[in-house]
């Protein structure tokens, strides 16, 4: 089943996003991750929204474990909250 991620920076910035982009070696508009269908980020006032989605829970776990978790920690990109997960019902193409 696939599941949504919603990640919220507050006081986030675009450099600091676009650094993460940078350490993970990718680049805006990049294609997906393997296991991972969609992704988009931008602004909101005060801070940086992440939405991903992935084909399973577990493909999201490893590739947080295995390549974010470092990469936002060394782009000094704010902890962010605990992110929203959910299955998704519905998802359009």
């Amino acid at each position: 089943m696939a599941v949504a991620s919603v990640f919220d920076f507050p006081s986030g910035t675009q450099a600091q996003y676009d650094a993460v982009l940078r350490e993970l070696g990718l680049e805006p508009g990049a294609p997906p991750r393997p296991g991972q269908l969609l992704h988009a980020a931008g602004r909101y006032e005060g801070g940086w929204c992440v939405v991903d989605i992935w084909e399973s829970r577990e493909a999201l776990d490893v590739y947080f474990r295995d390549r974010l978790a470092g990469a936002l920690e060394r782009a000094g990109m704010p902890t962010p909250l605990l992110p929203q997960v959910f299955e998704t019902h519905n998802l359009g193409r």
